[in-house]
């Protein structure tokens, strides 16, 4: 009936006795294994196993059952989103980890096909189709997605095999980088500028430049993130979410992305003594006529944490505009560039890779090397004694 290899008469972990057996061959005429469980004994799952073939080997003879309904790629993996991901993870991992590369890649490319046509070839192609246009790291979440999404679909019997088991290949074409950095010299005169600029921002700007932060741990810092040992000490980020509940956006302060960029960054005594005036700056709210410090270091007018967005369109471009207009020469770049920066000028600067891993908050070189250190010819040809 069937073949006993890997089948045991010992329960597994989940308390259920499991019989394997091969159940017939698909149209390349090759075995199909199924597995049979039970709660009560060994015998029970094989004598499962026994009635499960006959009763095939009846349909056959009288003509098989009737087509089942093809299960749409889309629909199942919505129902897993659905299912295994909605609240069982923080919002924000929620829609950057599954539910982005669920709608926007994975269902584009399988959506409208029968989820038991789909092939191990099928998801080679798409990893080979991705991979010309997205990091590794993205392609790498599709496809955890993905095992996700089969997964489920073999443990509900809606497909024989899983097509995400097996080796696959893993192609790694050259991505360009879309990210800019400052050269040391450009560096040099965006701090210029900030020196006699007067507006508001200036510290904002400043902060990411000497240190390297993102703009979500900027608008997380909070005063008492000031050490006295002139550091900051990132242990959270400022994002917003959309709730899984409502489908709102919100705004969320809840810790950073992983262990890794729980840091704490030295910092020069004119940075440190700009943050601890601002620190120390209360703030008049109009409504309640009173002053107060305010919760967040970097802050709205009226004392409340930035929406990320609004700060960049309000705080952080006219900053690099009026930069930009002064300098025309220097162009306008990102807060997140603004890390690339750092992390170059830190490499160039000669600073140690593993403090530099330390200071960006990253586990291993990967990162540095693969997307924020920016090759710059003429720190080559310095280091090389070249003329």
């Amino acid at each position: 009936m069937g073949n006993r290899k890997g089948n045991t008469h010992t329960p597994r972990k989940s308390g259920n006795f499991e019989y394997k057996a091969v159940v017939g061959e698909d149209k390349f005429g090759l075995e199909i294994r199924k597995s049979f469980y039970s709660k009560k004994s060994y015998r029970d799952a094989t004598e499962k196993a026994r009635k499960y073939i006959e009763e095939q080997a009846v349909q056959r003879v009288i003509g098989g059952p009737s087509k089942k309904q093809a299960v749409l790629f889309r629909v199942l993996a919505r129902r897993w989103l659905t299912v295994y991901k909605k609240g069982h993870v923080k919002d924000n991992t929620y829609t950057g980890t599954y539910e982005i590369p669920v709608e926007k890649h994975l269902i584009p490319y399988f959506g409208n096909m029968d989820i038991s046509e789909i092939r191990h070839t099928d998801i080679q192609k798409f990893l080979n189709d991705m991979s010309r246009t997205y990091s590794a790291e993205s392609t790498k979440k599709m496809f955890a997605c993905l095992k996700g999404i089969f997964s489920m679909a073999a443990s509900d019997d809606l497909i024989q095999k899983d097509p995400t088991l097996g080796q696959f290949s893993r192609p790694r074409f050259h991505v360009p980088c879309k990210k800019h950095a400052y050269t040391q010299e450009e560096y040099d005169r965006v701090l210029q500028f900030l020196a006699g600029y007067g507006g508001p921002g200036r510290l904002d700007v400043l902060v990411l430049l000497k240190t390297g932060i993102s703009r979500s741990e900027l608008l997380g810092l909070k005063p008492e993130n000031v050490l006295p040992s002139q550091c900051l000490d990132i242990v959270q980020g400022t994002v917003v979410v959309k709730d899984t509940k409502t489908g709102r956006l919100r705004i969320v302060n809840d810790g950073l992305k992983n262990s890794f960029r729980r840091r704490c960054i030295p910092i020069d005594s004119e940075l440190y003594a700009m943050l601890k005036q601002a620190a120390e700056t209360p703030v008049f709210n109009k409504q309640s006529k009173k002053s107060r410090i305010p919760e967040f270091l970097f802050h709205t007018p009226n004392g409340k944490v930035w929406n990320p967005d609004n700060w960049r369109k309000r705080v952080y471009l006219p900053v690099m505009a009026a930069m930009h207009a002064a300098n025309p020469d220097i162009p306008i770049l990102t807060a997140h560039e603004l890390r690339h920066t750092r992390a170059t000028l830190w490499v160039n600067e000669g600073v140690d890779t593993s403090l530099v891993l330390k200071l960006c908050g990253w586990s291993d070189d990967r990162m540095l090397n693969t997307r924020y250190y920016h090759f710059d010819p003429e720190v080559a040809r310095k280091k090389l004694g070249l003329k």
